[in-house]
């Protein structure tokens, strides 16, 4: 929906981006209709290169809002869409007790 590049104010962090998206689908917990991510620019920084149109899949771990290829989150095929949400779903329901 919208992005900016972040300059930190410390040499010693990498520049990244910061987006917002619409949520679609959720698998697990309460999000927003919209959210605010950071991800890199990719490569070393494990950032995610992200088209505005395209879907994605993405896993937050507690407040960050961080998201990487190092942590599983990044592009899926729209065609392949339902079928990888609904297998992430039985995976969750089975992991729940």
């Amino acid at each position: 929906m919208s992005s900016k590049v972040i300059t930190p104010e410390s040499e010693e962090q990498w520049p990244y981006i910061e987006g917002t998206f619409k949520v679609e689908t959720v698998i697990k917990g309460k999000p927003n209709k919209i959210e605010t991510i950071r991800t890199g620019f990719g490569g070393g920084d494990c950032g995610i290169p992200m088209t505005t149109g395209r879907a994605y899949v993405i896993f937050f771990e507690s407040e960050d809002y961080h998201i990487g290829s190092c942590g599983a989150s990044g592009q899926v095929q729209r065609y392949e869409e339902k079928d990888f949400v609904s297998k992430l779903q039985d995976i969750v329901s089975v992991q729940q007790p």
